[in-house]
């Protein structure tokens, strides 16, 4: 994301601010001699900014959304000057500026930058222009991934494009005001999170079993492009309570529909992260507070989760599998048969997870392992039974990603922030002779819902991994 506020201070550009001379005493001292005349210092150099009214600017190869008008402000120490910028655009095939309008000319994707010059020299900014393809209705209602983006292991059921694991979901682009989706939920209530022209936050919809009809995803927009992501928030099994999570679906054909006219997505990112956890990146409990006991509907929300959180810091295609309660591979339900599936089941169709080329994997398993490893409640399982079964975890997604860094997290509740649990964690990463993967200790927390991580301390984890990846990746 561009920095609307980089300052650029080039020794050029530095401008001498006026100043008055010293002045000596009149009449000086009582033996005739002058006063002592303060030291002169040098002044500060102003600093020169630029700010774009906006992080970025779409337009479409389309009738009426192909031009823009272009403003940005020249601040002198913090203060607007009223002086206007130049505007120039990287790739002329792209687009083509005439003073402070721009327009497109081809799909793709420029940079506008934005200058102004003083005492010889030069301060700009760049503004990220993003020129989208029309698309049809057919093409984006059929889920082409040539007009759409799709995130995370999507299948289809029924004639319907499903999104059961977190965090799966759909993006598409229009040019208009509105947009609205038939979704549906099966197997119980549900919640989709909608981000609308890539806001952080979003809003959710809540969605119950009768669910199917026009749901509004944006309305009343200013005209013009306009992206849309929607995310399934919660995970495909029950809450404490009883209350059971179902699958989220769009139906092919008619899925979507809009005001205006469809535009082809720009694509994604090209870094890739893959995340693989039980109930913590499944947002468990995330929106809630310590004195409720139940991961309700309400209470949980996945995209709070420090995965997908991440995944949105570092601009990055994602595929997000958590499930509550799951092991490395204890239990009759375990990560390492799942991570072979469409979903996290063990009737699930299967899934070869190579074709997701991950550039970095999340291993946030160990929670459930350690509990399980030191308690009574499972006397047939021990640490060593633990150790080896994260190591065989690892060499598992060895296998299908050769080449990419493997971060393993834990410790975000106290059972996998237990000492003996960190060293065996620690221990089955040494055992597998692999160099490219890491450990990262995380934040503990219980004060969300279920005695699970609040979003708060998600956000703090997400900052914590983030950085650690970007220090990975070479700072990339």
């Amino acid at each position: 994301m561009t920095n609307l506020f980089r300052r650029l201070i080039p020794a050029a550009l530095a401008l001498s601010l006026g100043f008055l001379p010293a002045i000596a005493a009149c009449g000086g001292g009582g033996n005739g001699e002058e006063a002592e005349k303060p030291p002169v210092t040098d002044p500060q150099p102003s600093v020169y900014e630029i700010a774009f009214d906006r992080s970025e600017l779409l337009l479409a190869d389309l009738e009426g959304y192909g031009e823009a008008s272009l403003s940005a402000t020249v601040y002198c120490d913090g203060t607007a000057t009223g002086e206007k910028p130049v505007f120039t655009v990287r790739d002329q095939t792209v687009a083509k500026i005439d003073g402070e309008r721009v327009t497109a000319l081809k799909a793709g994707e420029t940079v506008v930058t934005a200058s102004y010059t003083a005492n010889g020299g030069t301060v700009s900014e760049d503004l990220p222009l993003c020129v989208l393809s029309e698309a049809d209705a057919d093409t984006v209602n059929s889920f082409d991934e040539e007009a759409v983006n799709l995130f995370g292991r999507t299948y289809f059921s029924s004639s319907k494009l499903t999104f059961d694991n977190v965090c799966t979901g759909i993006e598409v682009a229009f040019a208009g005001t509105s947009l609205t989706a038939k979704l549906s939920v099966s197997g119980g209530s549900s919640k989709v999170r909608v981000y609308v022209d890539g806001e952080t936050e979003g809003r959710t919809i809540a969605l119950t079993a009768a669910s199917g009809e026009e749901t509004a995803l944006c309305e009343d927009l200013e005209d013009g492009i306009h992206t849309v992501r929607i995310l399934k928030a919660l995970s495909n099994t029950s809450s404490s309570d009883g209350e059971p999570f179902g699958r989220v679906h769009l139906p092919a054909e008619d899925a979507f529909s809009t005001d205006g006219s469809f535009v082809a997505v720009r694509e994604k990112s090209e870094l890739k992260i893959e995340i693989i956890g039980d109930s913590i990146t499944a947002g468990c409990g995330a929106n809630g507070t310590s004195s409720e006991s139940k991961q309700t509907l309400e209470n949980s929300d996945a995209t709070l989760s420090f995965a997908y959180l991440t995944a949105q810091a570092l601009g990055a295609d994602f595929s997000i599998m958590a499930l509550e309660g799951i092991c490395a591979k204890d239990g009759n339900l375990c990560a390492y048969d799942t991570y072979q599936k469409q979903f996290m089941s063990n009737s699930a169709p299967d899934y070869d997870p190579s074709s997701f080329d991950a550039d970095v994997v999340v291993l946030a398993l160990g929670e459930n392992d350690v509990w399980h490893a030191t308690s009574d409640a499972f006397p047939n399982y021990n640490l060593e039974k633990f150790r080896a079964d994260y190591a065989d975890m690892l060499r598992l997604i060895r296998t299908a990603h050769p080449s990419a860094k493997i971060v393993c997290v834990f410790g975000m509740m106290p059972a996998s922030a237990r000492t003996d649990g960190v060293k065996t964690i620690k221990d089955a990463i040494a055992d597998t002779g692999d160099t490219n993967i890491t450990a990262l200790q995380m934040r503990t927390n219980e004060k969300g819902a279920n005695s699970h991580p609040n979003a708060a301390t998600h956000k703090l984890n997400a900052e914590r991994l983030t950085s650690h990846i970007l220090g990975l990746l070479g700072g990339e």
